[in-house]
């Protein structure tokens, strides 16, 4: 399909299609446009908060993205950037935009993140295990990367431990 952007978004419609006319005008001048939540969601309990945190730090730290919110449903692209960098990707599942903007990145492509309100739906589909699918994805994603592996060690010790306490409690 030939088309001058192409993009997805989250089919429970965290952000307003409001925002398509502001993502369209933004990438004038950038390469990729992605949300940025611009509001922590009081919807969500604080141990989906804390996962959520933790899995946005353990993305930056052992992928080296820099985007605020990566995970975010709301990612568009210009042609030349999907051509670019779509025959690359190699993950199909949860961390798939993920390893998009880590190509992004790369290619040195101007991304803009584009402050949006999120909506969160109480029918959501997301559960436990999409936590975990997510974080080994990411560690295919980051073993794939030149990193330092003490660092690396260290990380993967710390996001098991948060894992643990998410899932199973605070237990000492």
């Amino acid at each position: 399909i030939e088309a001058d952007v192409y993009g997805f978004f989250d089919a429970d419609l965290s952000f307003s299609l409001k925002a398509l006319w502001p993502t369209v005008e933004a990438l004038q001048n950038h390469d990729a446009v992605i949300a940025k939540r611009s509001d922590q969601s009081t919807e969500y309990s604080r141990v989906r908060n804390l996962a959520s945190g933790c899995m946005r730090f353990l993305a930056r730290r052992l992928t080296g993205v820099r985007a605020t919110s990566p995970q975010s449903g709301w990612k568009f692209l210009t042609r030349q950037a999907a051509k670019k960098v779509l025959p690359q990707l190699t993950q199909t599942r949860f961390a798939f935009d993920l390893e998009l903007l880590l190509l992004l990145q790369a290619d040195k492509a101007r991304i803009y993140e584009l402050p949006l309100s999120f909506t969160h739906h109480a029918k959501s589909s997301v559960k436990t295990r999409d936590g975990i699918r997510y974080l080994t994805d990411l560690l295919a994603i980051s073993d794939s990367l030149p990193f330092n592996h003490a660092r690396f060690v260290w990380m993967l010790a710390a996001g098991s431990l948060i894992l643990s306490f998410v899932l199973y409690g605070w237990v000492i």
